[in-house]
């Protein structure tokens, strides 16, 4: 729960990456280090609704130890909840505690600090003849979600504030 861990929601809505990192390593109950693993991650959203999983496949561990890595991208909003899956086993099919041995696991959740911008206007800035109940429609370089606060509307003539809008009303869709 990564809400419990400490993470907004806003935040959340707002990250770009979860990477998952483990290591692991073969373990040699008599037939060799080369071990089958996979490493998975699944991000979940609200009452753990699968939203996206991915996994390195099967791989073979070795005799060292190395570092597996999954990462999720571009996912959208509603991640609340990470689900990391190891698995592995041994090559010979032993019975007991043998195959591919883990430790250390990491999970690092990038948020997107870079503000969105703004690429288009309709009507554009500085028309003339807009009269108050014209649709605005703005154009992002970005996914957004409605968070909190006001837009600002002000003439271009001389700059002085013409409209606030509570972006939680009904007057903002998206």
């Amino acid at each position: 729960d990564l809400v419990e861990a400490g993470f907004t929601e806003a935040q959340l809505d707002a990250s770009t990456s979860v990477t998952v990192n483990g290591w692991v390593r073969g373990y040699d109950g008599g037939s060799g280090f080369d071990d089958p693993y996979s490493l998975g991650l699944s991000l979940q959203g609200e009452g753990f609704g699968v939203m996206i999983s991915h996994s390195t496949g099967w791989q073979e561990a070795t005799d060292e130890w190395v570092q597996a890595s999954v990462t999720v991208n571009d996912y959208g909003p509603g991640l609340r909840h990470l689900v990391i899956t190891a698995l592995g086993h041994d090559s010979s099919f032993w019975d007991g505690n043998y195959g591919a041995a883990f430790d250390d696991f990491s999970a690092t959740i990038t948020l997107d600090t870079t503000a969105p911008s703004v690429i288009s206007l309709s009507p554009e800035n500085g028309a003339e003849g807009v009269d108050s109940h014209t649709e605005l429609v703005l154009e992002f370089d970005e996914d957004v979600v409605v968070g909190e606060g006001n837009l600002f509307i002000h003439r271009s003539s001389n700059d002085s504030l013409d409209q606030v809008i509570d972006i939680t009303s009904d007057a903002v869709t998206g």
